[in-house]
């Protein structure tokens, strides 16, 4: 039977974002052949904007989603389409920039606590501040450009260092003392003592407002915009960083909600769409406002194990079967799905049955499931199958891969040497235990090895359960 090497298959990135790097027609059509859209998303409530949120853990696929997303509505609609990556394009600079406006705001309203400081009056300047740039620098036909307009954009545009692209300097103002510097402007129809240099002080707070009072006047034009937020994560480094963090994604949730439900209510062909981590989530659900109802009403959290049927049935396994349709009919061979698993795959691996097998060492995760194949198609690109051998001998490294990121999610809440403890405790562990079992466990080599007891002497056991069961690693 006629099959292609594992070199020759595109099993996929561990982060989706980098399958659409060039964003070229055959990038495109390499990453819809091989997507699946997870068994619990219904498609049409986010194409019809009914739903923008997507919710899930790690590696589970949001991202993907919203770049299929994002293709489907270039495709259909004709929408222009914009990425913000928090991770990614906010960096921890700019994230004070954020953290200073913010603080700016709470001076002006007399707050003498600063911990817990509102960030949605900045996320709405930032976020007014991005349409007016995709507007008049992509050609986004998204309002009337009639007097309403003009004023919109003068005002939004007022703030010194506008010009500068897009970016994020230019996106976050630059106050003192809760005061911005603006420009005067023929449009502007604010009135303030202008100097001669026709350049006046101005409260943000104010500002920011008045931006938003003008936003409620445009007309929708023709054109489409679905601007997508991904990667809101939490920097890990630091308890202060962390906290941050979670009050910056809290309201950043609550002003996506108010402007897509504005944009809906006046018209504007406009959307906001974001994929929040489930940790994330959990993280900010007790930092005082209540995120829950808008991300249940207008959004959906992915899972990929369907139950009720045959674990070789699950649509998670449908990924690769694509992908390996795909490689073939690349290179001009042609097998029947239903046999497409079986050419490439063994009947069991480690006396477990292959497709059970991967699905649970990789948690019912695409990211995952594709680190594992693709360390394997790596170390063996000659080979024609992904035989019992390979897995056996990439083993480690997937290991070795995954607990690497694990220890990325739980740095905030434990040091190197609690992550050392909590490896001792779970290396070598049965794969499914209970709590007295893992108990037993603990008694059983604290005295042995000191980073186990040191662990123990600051973090209760079921307080480390209930961290690892949260970022998905126990299920």
């Amino acid at each position: 039977m006629k099959a292609i090497q594992l070199k020759d298959i595109f099993i996929g990135n561990i982060d989706a974002k980098n399958e659409l790097l060039s964003e070229s027609p055959d990038e495109i059509e390499q990453f819809k052949s091989g997507f699946i859209v997870p068994p619990n998303i219904i498609l049409d409530n986010y194409i019809n904007k009914n739903k923008y949120f997507i919710t899930g853990l790690k590696g589970t696929g949001k991202t993907a989603l919203l770049r299929y997303l994002a293709i489907l509505s270039e495709d259909k609609f004709d929408s222009k389409t914009f990425f913000i990556l928090f991770k990614s394009n906010i960096d921890e600079d700019d994230r004070k920039k954020l953290s200073h406006a913010a603080r700016s705001e709470i001076n002006e309203n007399n707050s003498q606590e600063f911990s817990g400081q509102d960030f949605e009056l900045v996320w709405r300047w930032f976020l007014h501040k991005k349409i007016i740039y995709l507007v008049e620098n992509k050609g986004v036909e998204l309002f009337q450009k009639n007097g309403d307009y003009s004023r919109y954009k003068a005002c939004v545009t007022s703030v010194e260092g506008s010009s500068k692209n897009g970016l994020l300097d230019a996106l976050i103002p630059r106050i003192k003392k809760g005061n911005i510097t603006i420009s005067k402007t023929p449009k502007l129809s604010i009135d303030l003592v202008w100097n001669s240099q026709n350049k006046a002080q101005i409260k943000f707070v104010e500002l920011a407002k008045n931006v938003d009072s003008l936003f409620l006047k445009l007309l929708p034009g023709n054109d489409s915009l679905n601007i997508y937020i991904d990667e809101l994560e939490l920097n890990l480094t630091s308890k202060k960083q962390y906290d941050r963090d979670s009050r910056l994604i809290r309201d950043l949730i609550v002003t996506i909600e108010k402007l897509n439900n504005i944009s809906k209510r006046n018209g504007y062909d406009l959307c906001i769409f974001a994929g929040i981590r489930s940790e994330v989530v959990s993280a900010i659900t007790s930092t005082g406002k209540e995120i829950n109802k808008p991300l249940s009403d207008f959004g959906s959290q992915i899972t990929w194990h369907k139950k009720g049927i045959d674990e070789t049935q699950q649509p998670l396994l449908d990924i690769i079967i694509k992908r390996l349709k795909y490689a073939e009919v690349k290179n001009g061979i042609t097998t029947e799905n239903g046999k497409m698993w079986d050419k490439y795959f063994p009947l069991k691996i480690q006396g477990v049955e292959s497709r059970k097998y991967i699905l649970h060492n990789s948690w019912y995760r695409p990211r995952d499931f594709v680190r594992l194949l693709s360390i394997a198609r790596d170390q063996f690109p000659y080979e024609a199958i992904f035989s019992h051998k390979v897995f056996d001998d990439t083993r480690k490294q997937y290991s070795t891969e995954c607990w690497t990121e694990i220890t990325e999610e739980l740095i905030a809440n434990y040091s190197k040497e609690d992550l050392a403890g909590i490896k001792r405790i779970f290396y070598g562990f049965q794969s499914y235990f209970e709590f007295a079992d893992v108990t037993r466990r603990c008694l059983g080599i604290k005295e042995l090895y000191p980073e186990v007891r040191k662990l123990l002497s600051k973090h209760e056991v079921n307080t480390i359960l209930t961290h690892m069961y949260k970022i998905g690693i126990l299920g």
